[in-house]
């Protein structure tokens, strides 16, 4: 009996199927790491939150399609694993906190946020463009009491207007 690989690009059946990255890892081995392992990797962010344009850090991060986008937001499993991995980012990121571990200027934290909004911006439903707002709203808290972030706003609120 001959087994059939499912169709879609390898994005697509990263979210989709559970295929491994370009690094041999799957959604659920990334969301099951600890705080340390998500600060000290720095090549798997690209797949769990993909863009629309080439990664300058990670030359095997996924460059996401609209029609990739569409795919992963409206599939049901695919859109479950993407709040999963919203909720475990936002944990790492301790975004609820008003001075959270990483507000420091030249962080490499910061570029990931920038990387997650952009990549949400991409989501049409409703759910997403909530959690994005909140996301936002978050980050202004947060800039606004740090003033070590002074700067940043371009990256996170500057390419939105």
């Amino acid at each position: 009996m001959e087994i059939r690989k499912p169709l879609g690009s390898q994005l697509e059946r990263f979210f989709l199927w559970g295929e491994m990255d370009s690094e041999g890892r799957t959604i659920d081995f990334i969301l099951n790491q600890d705080n340390e392992w998500w600060d000290n990797t720095h090549d798997f962010i690209q797949w769990i939150f993909p863009t629309a344009t080439s990664s300058q850090f990670n030359p095997n991060a996924p460059i996401a399609t609209v029609k990739e986008f569409d795919r992963i937001e409206f599939c049901r499993a695919s859109s479950s694993q993407m709040l999963n991995i919203l909720d475990r980012t936002y944990s790492f990121l301790d975004l609820s906190s008003l001075y959270p571990w990483w507000a420091k200027k030249e962080n490499h934290n910061i570029l990931r946020v920038s990387r997650i909004l952009n990549c949400l911006s991409n989501f049409k439903r409703p759910v997403f463009k909530e959690i994005r707002k909140e996301w936002i709203n978050a980050l202004q808290e947060i800039w606004t009491h740090n003033p070590e972030l002074d700067g940043v706003e371009e990256y996170w609120f500057g390419w939105q207007k």
